[in-house]
């Protein structure tokens, strides 16, 4: 797998905004591996937490700072290319971890109901001691970032990266399952299984490559 390359197609990959590790360029600026990094391990961290297929939206507390976090990240995002201010490497990965994180808790209920029947438990995230465990894996992998090894560059550049395709995949998923009624699909045969990787292939494919022609472009 090609890190940078895919890296590319959503990032700019400004060197003057991208973290070195031992002396090499993470495939992706600091703020984008923030967003993909912490999308991955909010999803992952939903699913261990629950095991279960999650249906539901966090409680209104928990909504209020992810959707407030993710005016932070647009705000800053804005800001900074319109050379308003500058944050630094390690303020956009936070403020990017934050955001993606709190992506994670809205995508992965809506992923699970456009696609699932509804499980005997579908409660989402309700307590505040849960949102705190994310937050700690958060600042853990932040940590991790900023000792600086080199032996963490590889899990960092996959994972970020890894966080890339999960994201695009999911979203297309759900786009694809409420396109075909999935859920109401009692028979999951192999023309709807096709049918629902066709469209999520497709629709990942057509933003690829439109992102990839937009930043050819500036």
């Amino acid at each position: 797998m090609n890190l940078e390359y895919i890296g590319s197609l959503v990032c700019h990959q400004a060197p003057d905004r991208t973290i070195q590790i031992g002396g090499k360029f993470l495939p992706l600026c600091s703020r984008c591996t923030g967003i993909y990094l912490g999308f991955l391990l909010g999803i992952l961290y939903q699913f261990t937490l629950w095991q279960t297929k999650v249906r539901e939206l966090p409680c209104q507390r928990i909504s209020i700072v992810s959707v407030s976090l993710l005016c932070l990240l647009i705000i800053d995002s804005l800001g900074s290319y319109f050379k308003l201010w500058s944050l630094s490497n390690y303020q956009r990965l936070v403020l990017g971890s934050l955001g993606g994180s709190s992506i994670s808790l809205f995508l992965f209920p809506v992923f699970n109901y456009s696609l699932f029947v509804k499980p005997k438990e579908d409660k989402g995230m309700k307590l505040l001691i849960e949102y705190l465990g994310l937050l700690l894996l958060l600042e853990l992998a932040t940590l991790f970032i900023l000792s600086g090894r080199f032996i963490i560059y590889n899990i960092i550049a996959f994972a970020s990266v890894l966080g890339i395709l999960v994201l695009y995949l999911m979203i297309n998923t759900t786009i694809a399952g409420i396109t075909i009624n999935w859920q109401n699909r009692r028979n999951t045969v192999w023309r709807n299984v096709f049918s629902l990787a066709g469209i999520t292939l497709i629709l990942t494919a057509i933003e690829f490559y439109l992102l990839r022609r937009t930043h050819l472009k500036l």
